[in-house]
């Protein structure tokens, strides 16, 4: 076995190993991209419920102060109350579309990582079966020269048009 076929093996398998690397660094990178969308929708709902929780305290704070004040819980303050509760609700829904939201760009980035390291367990290999088959292919050609058989590709000129004749004469343009 020649030895350029052997350089093209192993400089096929680093290929092969460098995509299989890149794949590997990939799906590292989608999990933890996944990994934070769970968390940014986890804290989102953290967030969320304290707000309620605060929302609620001071909704009862509001209706002890009108009731101490001997205002009844009818007409005005009513309204300030339901006014109350209708904010604290906007808020909470807003925290939580922000948490859904954040998940939802931290799965687009898996997903391209996940494109990406496919892409490149994909170069990987067909870059090591290109090295590997223009090495084969180049062999097979020297053994076909060295055997005295005709090589239309080593023989041909690199400067030829492809038309049957040579742009060149010998003394120089024609």
């Amino acid at each position: 076995m020649p030895i350029a076929l052997m350089m093209a093996g192993v400089q096929g398998g680093m290929s092969l190993l460098g995509g299989l690397m890149g794949f590997l660094g990939a799906e590292d990178t989608a999990a933890m991209a996944e990994s934070r969308g769970r968390m940014i929708r986890a804290e989102a709902d953290a967030d969320a419920q304290r707000y309620a929780e605060r929302a609620q305290a001071f909704k009862a704070t509001q209706k002890v102060a009108f009731l101490k004040n001997g205002v009844t819980l009818s007409g005005s303050p009513l309204d300030v109350l339901a006014r109350t509760a209708r904010v604290a609700q906007e808020n909470i829904s807003a925290i939580r579309a922000r948490g859904a939201a954040g998940q939802f760009d931290q799965e687009m980035q898996a997903t391209q990582a996940g494109i990406n390291g496919r892409n490149a367990l994909i170069g990987g290999m067909a870059s090591a079966i290109g090295g590997v088959g223009s090495a084969y292919g180049q062999m097979k050609a020297n053994e076909k020269t060295a055997a005295g058989g005709r090589n239309d590709i080593s023989t041909q000129s690199t400067m030829g048009t492809g038309l049957g004749f040579q742009p060149f004469k010998p003394g120089g343009y024609y």
